[in-house]
């Protein structure tokens, strides 16, 4: 999702790896001034919003990453050149624009459930007015308890009809918002999948900057709003509106890979089906990506990228765990050739 300014040296250096998923590579981020990130691509007006979408699109990026510093100008005007670019725009929601907007402007995904509890308020005008105004994500925490605890069920459910309607995606990313109100929690700062980490990787988990001076009564609040968003995502499940499976891999104890398994059991905890859940790393980005007929199902014909299990996940969802072997672009990865993979990460990560 976080992409890079120079796609092509980015592609170069994904194939060069012997053993590497297809991967689909964003923009860098397109944010306001100042950017959130560092290498993002700032955007301060519509002319350069426009601007951008051709750069990126000449570039060869997949997509158009966005982020919420983007100002209204700038968002409408980088949405109606994507769409006479035909490149998809996605991910957070701008902190000037609500849900809906959103929606019918043609973003293809909405990330981290970004802007959903706003839309779902009986006072959303006033509390999107809160979060714009906000001066930190704690601030922007405080402001979305406020419009869960004016839940309003009807309005909620259209903005989910819009969703279905327009084909915007949720990626709920469960996985790092419940991460984040747990890192005062060791039994996740010690978890065993750290030995995959790299030690500078680790010390950063440990003290990340924007949770050192966390207190207790906000890892508390993080926690609330991690159980009200579970809530949200089985209401949209059984809405119909469009989710895809994503971690937001590499923030605070998302593992690459490993973090993928957590966010199906937290999809079915939320109320999907096992069934569903799968669909929403297989399938639906599939259909997500437009791309149905050389993945995402067992055929003949597709591209045989498979997992091999030794139980059902669809009677338990932790069972996707229990792989016995991987089958990548059809060669055959046994669990000995696995745990070998496995081991050399360990080694690597005290590099």
């Amino acid at each position: 999702m976080f992409g890079a300014k120079d796609t092509p040296a980015l592609r170069k250096e994904l194939a060069a790896v012997p053993v590497s998923p297809q991967i689909l590579v964003g923009s860098a981020t397109v944010d306001g001034n100042p950017p959130v990130w560092p290498g993002s691509i700032v955007v301060t007006n519509a002319k350069e919003a426009r601007k951008v979408v051709d750069e990126i699109k000449a570039g060869g990026a997949d997509f158009v990453k966005i982020y919420g510093g983007l100002s209204r100008n700038s968002y409408f005007a980088l949405a109606d050149e994507a769409r006479k670019q035909n490149i998809p725009f996605v991910g957070h929601l701008p902190f000037e624009v609500t849900a809906q907007e959103a929606s019918d402007a043609g973003q293809r995904s909405i990330e981290h459930l970004d802007g959903i509890a706003f839309g779902c308020s009986s006072q959303e005008k006033e509390y999107t007015l809160q979060r714009e105004a906000a001066p930190n994500y704690v601030a922007r925490m405080h402001v979305e308890g406020m419009a869960y605890n004016t839940f309003d069920g009807r309005q909620c459910m259209t903005l989910f009809v819009k969703f279905r309607q327009n084909q915007t995606w949720q990626v709920p990313t469960l996985t790092v918002n419940r991460a984040m109100g747990l890192l005062d929690d060791r039994r996740l700062t010690r978890d065993a999948r750290l030995v995959y980490m790299s030690s500078r990787t680790r010390e950063h988990w440990s003290d990340d900057p924007r949770f050192r001076r966390w207190t207790p009564q906000m890892f508390d609040l993080k926690r609330a709003l991690f159980a009200a968003d579970e809530k949200l995502v089985g209401a949209m499940y059984r809405a119909g509106v469009p989710i895809m499976a994503g971690t937001d891999a590499m923030n605070p104890f998302c593992f690459p890979g490993f973090s993928l398994h957590d966010e199906l059991a937290l999809l079915v905890e939320a109320g999907l089906t096992p069934l569903a859940a799968l669909q929403s790393a297989t399938l639906r980005p599939a259909e997500f990506m437009n791309r149905s007929d050389e993945i995402g199902t067992i055929a003949a014909g597709k591209r045989a990228d498979l997992v091999l299990l030794d139980a059902d996940p669809l009677a338990d969802i932790h069972n996707t765990t229990r792989i016995r072997g991987v089958f990548l672009a059809g060669k055959y990865f046994d669990s000995a050739a696995i745990q070998h993979i496995l081991d050399e990460a360990k080694h690597r990560r005290k590099n």
